[in-house]
């Protein structure tokens, strides 16, 4: 099946400037954004992404395909629906063996309420 026709969410991302040692409010840099939606990763893959040595706060990790060869980053912000993501992981497609088109595959962790 195609990913143009699984991208049925619209998405945005914000990300914070970094001043005198201090990080900013984020803003969004990146909308409009057409991705799948959230679903929950694949634990094996993202293993060493699991693993927090400074909370012990439940939370859970997501992933999700973005169309096209976007520039978002680790540590950017996705917000779909409403609710906030932390990036985790970015991986960039190329179009080749796998697609016809470039997508942007992220790893998010859910930000606890």
């Amino acid at each position: 099946m195609s990913l143009n026709l699984l991208a049925t969410e619209t998405a945005s991302v914000k990300r914070a400037q970094i001043s005198g040692g201090r990080r900013g409010t984020p803003t969004t840099v990146i909308s409009n954004l057409r991705c799948t939606p959230l679903m929950p990763a694949d634990p094996g893959r993202v293993n060493a992404l699991l693993q927090h040595s400074k909370s012990n706060a439940p939370y859970r990790m997501l992933e999700t395909m973005v169309l096209g060869d976007q520039p978002i980053l680790a540590g950017d912000t996705l917000v779909m629906d409403g609710d906030s993501y932390t990036v985790r992981a970015v991986a960039n497609w190329k179009p080749g063996r796998f697609s016809s088109r470039p997508f942007t595959h992220l790893t998010v962790e859910e930000i606890p309420a």
